[in-house]
């Protein structure tokens, strides 16, 4: 606004008649006051600093001179030259007897003369109309700026996005680790921690479906049961019952081979899918699986437990009879008739049913009505394998 105001502010200082200056110490004073003014650029400074010229005396000491020259070098260092000289000589004009021939009447300038401005004019003009040079850096300025603004949000965009995929990651994660959980839980027994029925169900129908010569292989199973764990749960609880199961579990997940699938079947009962086992390997299997649970009795608190099993194993394909006339269903039925023939011959012992010494349809009809008279017949061959023998054994047999 000041500098909007310079054109008026000069006109006007100019119809004022020059000041006289009584001595030195008024003209120092004076242009003390000047330095002060030319600190901001005023023009009033420009205008008393001419008076101070006109009215300076001839014989001026040297001090005075230098203060002169020092202070009108300040005010040129803030004017331009031409409108100093444009000042000055309205400044001559105006005073007492300076009027001359050629030089413009008071305030008014020379005929075709282009009046002078003050420093700053130029630049005090309205926003509106700056030069094409300062226009061009301030859009180059404001083009940056919004290039910068939308990297931001460009990338704040990613950054958000990236932090939903991440997190809709996670969470699918989780799920899918929760359904693994949730699958797990359901394929395996609460107790004792063994997969159950419905995993080894599930194990067989993809066996089932793969391709027959994945199938060449012989496989076999094995059913386990505890004896007389009707005689620990009635005495000792069902509690000690429970405790009971999950060791016998344990131990048996012990011995039986890492590609071995060993499920609580039901109850007391415990089955062993042996994929690629020879029946001669299964021997060696039975005589560890019976030794490492009835060789030490079972410690539930302060309690001493012997325990012992009986087992039935068969193996599928059966002595040569193809699978779709005697499946993996028919084969785990006659491991069940084989642990029931254990138990007969007395507890603690494994049979395994080896093969049938007669025709095939006489055989299974043999096995079907009767299963205990179709070994001693000869008809259908076995192996068996004792427990341990001892006399926490005997205990668990009582008269």
């Amino acid at each position: 606004m000041r500098r909007l105001a310079l054109p008026g502010i000069i006109a006007a200082l100019f119809l004022a008649p020059p000041v006289a200056l009584a001595s030195d110490q008024s003209a120092l004073a004076e242009l003390k006051s000047i330095r002060a003014l030319v600190d901001h650029a005023d023009t009033e400074a420009v205008r008393r600093i001419e008076m101070v010229r006109l009215a300076l005396p001839p014989d001026a000491s040297p001090l005075l001179k230098r203060e002169l020259a020092s202070t009108e070098e300040r005010v040129r260092g803030c004017l331009s030259p031409g409108a100093l000289q444009a000042i000055a000589g309205l400044a001559v004009a105006a005073a007492p007897g300076g009027a001359s021939v050629g030089k413009p009447a008071l305030g008014k300038p020379a005929l075709g003369a282009t009046p002078a401005r003050a420093p700053g004019l130029d630049r005090a003009q309205p926003a509106g109309s700056r030069s094409t040079a300062e226009t061009i850096p301030r859009a180059q300025r404001l083009r940056l700026l919004a290039t910068t603004l939308a990297a931001v949000a460009a990338a704040a965009a990613a950054a958000a996005v990236f932090m939903m995929y991440r997190r809709a990651q996670d969470k699918s994660e989780r799920l899918a680790q929760l359904n693994r959980e949730l699958e797990d839980q359901a394929r395996r027994d609460p107790l004792t921690r063994l997969q159950n029925r419905r995993a080894f169900l599930d194990k067989m129908t993809e066996r089932s479906e793969s391709p027959a010569q994945r199938r060449a292989s012989t496989d076999c199973i094995t059913l386990i049961n505890i004896d007389n764990f009707r005689l620990v749960n009635d005495r000792l609880g069902h509690d000690v019952g429970d405790a009971v199961l999950a060791e016998v579990g344990r131990r048996l997940n012990k011995v039986v081979r890492d590609t071995d699938m060993l499920v609580r079947w039901g109850g007391e009962e415990f089955l062993v899918f042996s994929p690629n086992a020879h029946p001669n390997q299964m021997r060696m299997m039975l005589e560890r699986v019976m030794g490492a649970v009835g060789s030490t009795p079972v410690q539930v608190d302060v309690k001493s437990i012997p325990v012992t099993i009986s087992a039935g194993l068969a193996c599928v394909p059966f002595s040569g009879i193809p699978e779709a006339e005697f499946d993996w269903q028919k084969v785990v039925s006659l491991a069940d008739k084989a642990l029931h023939h254990a138990k007969q011959q007395g507890r603690n012992r494994a049979v395994a049913v080896a093969g049938v010494n007669a025709d095939e349809t006489d055989a299974l009809a043999a096995i079907e009505s009767g299963f205990s008279d179709a070994v001693e017949q000869g008809i259908v061959e076995v192996m068996q394998v004792p427990g341990p023998v001892g006399a926490q054994v005997r205990q668990l047999h009582p008269a």
